[in-house]
């Protein structure tokens, strides 16, 4: 082996060619360009596609035929003696009722929470246990989705 062809492979160059550890390392970065280049295409569609999707489909809560008023009205009515006022539940009944205050926060009703709107919409009409009573027979689907809405200010 001559001197020359043996700096050239000390310098990573044998006849202009890079060596497999060099490769190895390109193909690396290139790899990890592309994870981190698909990464914020996927985080990027789980914000927009939401936004497409929110203005092609209209939320039964978007456009309610009760005004906040009736709907405060009518939790102070239905709601209030077990839920409280402000969504504090009334420490002295047997069975704690669920915590209603921040409620609209915790459980996403700021991101387009129509699923959790839906599920409080079905306890409010059906009832959940003994605990919570069925309102179907009292009030109508508005003033249900109402108090929806209303829950979710607190």
């Amino acid at each position: 082996m001559n001197p020359k062809s043996h700096r050239n492979i000390e310098k990573g160059r044998n006849y202009g060619q890079k060596f497999p550890l060099e490769l190895s390392k390109s193909k690396k970065h290139s790899r990890l360009k592309t994870k981190l280049t698909i990464g914020f295409v996927f985080i990027l569609a789980s914000f927009v596609l939401p936004t497409c999707q929110s203005s092609q489909t209209k939320s039964p809560f978007s456009d309610l035929k009760v005004t906040e008023v009736e709907a405060d009205h009518l939790w102070e009515q239905k709601c209030a003696a077990c839920h409280g006022v402000d969504g504090t539940p009334n420490e002295s009944l047997p069975t704690k009722p669920r915590k209603l205050r921040g409620f609209g926060l915790k459980m996403g009703f700021l991101f387009g929470g129509d699923k959790m709107r839906e599920g409080i919409y079905k306890t409010i009409r059906d009832g959940k246990n003994q605990t919570m009573p069925s309102f179907k027979e009292e009030l109508s689907e508005a003033e249900i989705r109402a108090l929806v809405k209303r829950i979710e200010r607190f």
